[in-house]
């Protein structure tokens, strides 16, 4: 893997992953929704958790840069942790980089 996009890749997975945990706290404990209301929208945990599972695909697709595969893939991060069990199914060609960051500026961009 190239080292600099798993760093990417981790810190947006994680990020995403807590937004999305956060966002069912808020909706489950913080502010419930009466269940006998169908109109009524938790509108901050809904846009917290769109936030959440846009950084999340955000980190599946460095994740997959850093597999040096496509940055498309990526998008299979909306499925969560199904999408990223998917992708870690996906073999490694960048597995024995070596070499410096630079050289690859503008080939997975």
């Amino acid at each position: 893997m190239i080292p600099s996009y798993k760093k990417k890749a981790n810190l947006a997975l994680g990020l995403g992953f807590v937004g999305i945990l956060v966002a069912a706290l808020w909706d489950r404990v913080i502010d419930p929704v009466e269940a006998t209301d169908p109109v009524q929208v938790n509108w901050p945990a809904m846009g917290l958790q769109t936030i959440g599972v846009v950084v999340f695909a955000v980190g599946c697709a460095w994740y997959m840069l850093a597999k040096g595969r496509s940055r498309w893939w990526g998008l299979l991060g909306v499925f969560g942790l199904l999408g990223l069990l998917v992708l870690a199914c996906f073999p490694d060609r960048r597995k024995n980089f070596t070499g410096d960051d630079k050289e690859l500026q503008g080939v997975f961009e």
